[in-house]
């Protein structure tokens, strides 16, 4: 049995038979029920009642019959639709809402009456003024707290919040002592996007519990990422574990680490100590080995306590860091696809230095719509990357190290097999570095991330340098690997076993080809850069000729036109500054002073 009717608790095999039940036996009329708890859209909000359903309707019917509300309504007729859009605006200005249509008009087929839904907009979540006491919260009078999520955004944390959830505070978007905490997730193209903001003048792990159960309460259910970024002090990563369960990686912030460490060198008074122990931390901190951190991170609480200059900061390294180093080294952020805050940090520099013009407000409600039409712009340009598409910054990245590999002679070697072991690997020489790659066995392939002029993806090959391991992009030294296996037009690694690219023979063939045609172009264009002025010279002493023996009438011609925008492009390029960095986008001789603290 899975279902029982609440009234005499009889047991029926399917809801339909329940329905049935109710009818026929209790005189009732069903309640419409979800077999999931709070995955619907029309959500109770009611004490202790996480029922949800598929339709408006099945609420009001739930309110009635178990919390004995009666949802009131009201039957309005207009002449003209015109009247009916001016009845809604006073509604929307009296309740503070907007209403929108979700879809297009029904019409009815037997009476050919057209019908419009609007559903309401709201993106507010929370609203508390300073003053007011909310019966759910435990906030005093004294706070502020406004939670904002639109459904878009609703709609991007449950889709990506599986992934990564970094969350950050920022100051300055108001002249109060309201901070900006936002919660971000990483979409399918590597980049960052605001699932909830809240403004709140309280900066403990309570507010934030608070903020995490609100956007529980309006998504339905617990968000379970595989790796939560935030700063170092723990107030987030408390909340959030308080209120959607521990995380498998949590992982600090490494600028707010380097940062840390910098401010707390001043404990050395010691220059050149503080320079060596500084230039050793980063060694420890970039180590991608576990075994062999675990040793380096030993020697150096040892190597800061035999030196009583470096002791002071010996203790605090010990206090802040040793115990947690789970949270900050990069041997343990492996695959992680996350290092920095930089989502966060872009889309604070955005809002303060592009929607408020490196300025201060005095007032709030601007620093809110400034974040409001931040999240529409970041709404529209990820909806026109989905149907259009889009060259990303990780895509420019890997572009970047293939560009890099095709430049670098790398000293590169099969390693043998042990028995059993039918993973293929090979050791490459770097810069003076030991780096090893394997070829992964894995059937997954991101085509959003795919390489076409390599014929690989990040699933194809591990390598066990930083760019790979941290940064989570194909790092030259794949490149390099890859580019070897087709120059020489086979599918087969260094020591000739198969490799399984991404794609296609036919592709393969095709991506061969264009891979050596942008080599050869590559290499003819660096040879030919420093001719490149007499060749222009030479092309229009050419045009020049051409143009004075020519017996055709331009007057008469379609492309006389044509040849004078083209003239006219080639003089508007050549009175063009040499580089971006001497345009000048200010020509007063007075400094733009900011007004706005830095992050």
């Amino acid at each position: 049995m899975s279902a029982m009717c609440k009234i005499c608790e009889k047991e029926f095999s399917s809801q339909f038979n329940i329905n049935k039940h109710l009818k026929n036996v209790h005189k009732t009329k069903p309640v419409a029920v979800s077999y999931k708890k709070s995955v619907w859209s029309y959500k109770c909000e009611e004490p202790s009642c996480n029922s949800s359903f598929y339709r408006n309707q099945g609420l009001i019917d739930h309110l009635l019959m178990c919390h004995n509300i009666e949802v009131e309504s009201e039957t309005r007729q207009f002449t003209t639709l015109q009247d009916f859009q001016e009845w809604k605006g006073d509604i929307e200005k009296a309740t503070i809402c907007n209403y929108v249509r979700l879809r297009g008009k029904k019409t009815s087929a037997s009476s050919g009456r057209q019908t419009f839904y609007y559903n309401c907009n709201r993106t507010v979540l929370l609203y508390k003024r300073e003053g007011d006491i909310l019966e759910n919260f435990p906030l005093e009078e004294n706070y502020f707290c406004l939670i904002i999520m639109s459904q878009y955004q609703q709609h991007m944390l449950v889709k990506y919040g599986s992934n990564i959830i970094a969350v950050d505070g920022t100051h300055g978007l108001n002249n109060y002592d309201f901070e900006l905490t936002t919660l971000m997730v990483v979409d399918n193209f590597n980049e960052g996007f605001a699932g909830a903001f809240m403004f709140t003048n309280r900066k403990d792990t309570l507010i934030h519990q608070i903020f995490f159960e609100v956007i529980e309460s309006k998504v339905g259910n617990k968000i379970s990422p595989n790796t939560f970024m935030s700063d170092i002090t723990g107030v987030f990563y408390q909340a959030w574990s308080s209120v959607m369960g521990v995380v498998p990686f949590q992982l600090y912030c490494t600028w707010h680490i380097d940062r840390a460490w910098r401010n707390n060198l001043n404990k050395i008074p010691n220059i050149e100590k503080r320079k060596e122990v500084y230039k050793t931390l980063k060694v420890l901190h970039q180590n991608v080995d576990e075994t062999s951190f675990r040793k380096q991170l030993d020697n150096m609480i040892n190597f800061l306590f035999e030196d009583a200059d470096t002791e002071k900061f010996g203790s605090y390294f010990k206090k802040y860091y040793y115990e947690n180093c789970k949270l900050w080294a990069y041997c343990y952020r492996k695959h992680c696809g996350i290092n920095t805050n930089m989502y966060l940090e872009s889309m604070h520099k955005q809002i303060k230095y592009f929607y408020l013009h490196g300025t201060t407000v005095k007032r709030l409600d601007k620093g809110l719509h400034a974040v409001l039409q931040y999240s529409r712009d970041k709404m529209v340009e990820h909806l026109i990357k989905e149907t259009k598409g889009k060259s990303s910054i990780h895509k420019r990245n890997i572009l970047q190290r293939h560009m890099t590999a095709i430049s670098s002679q790398f000293s590169a070697e099969s390693i043998e097999n042990s028995e059993g072991d039918n993973i293929k690997k090979w050791k490459l020489e770097s810069d003076n570095n030991i780096y090893y790659l394997e070829q992964k066995s894995s059937d997954i392939c991101c085509n959003n991330l795919i390489y076409d002029l390599c014929a690989i993806c990040i699933h194809c090959y591990t390598c066990t340098c930083t760019d790979y391991y941290i940064k989570a992009t194909i790092c030259k030294h794949i490149h390099f690997l890859a580019m070897k296996n087709l120059s020489k037009g086979i599918k087969q690694n260094l020591s000739n076993d198969n490799v399984q690219p991404c794609t296609s023979q036919s592709t393969s063939e095709e991506i061969r080809t264009n891979m050596m045609c942008l080599t050869k172009q590559n290499h003819n264009a660096l040879l030919n850069k420093s001719n490149l002025k007499e060749k222009i010279l030479e092309k229009m002493s050419s045009i020049n000729t051409k143009l004075q023996s020519s017996d055709l009438n331009f007057d008469e011609m379609d492309f006389g036109s044509q040849i004078l925008n083209h003239l006219k492009t080639v003089d508007s390029l050549l009175t063009m500054k040499k580089s971006p960095s001497e345009r000048s986008f200010n020509s007063k001789n007075d400094t733009n002073k900011r007004k706005i603290e830095p992050q």
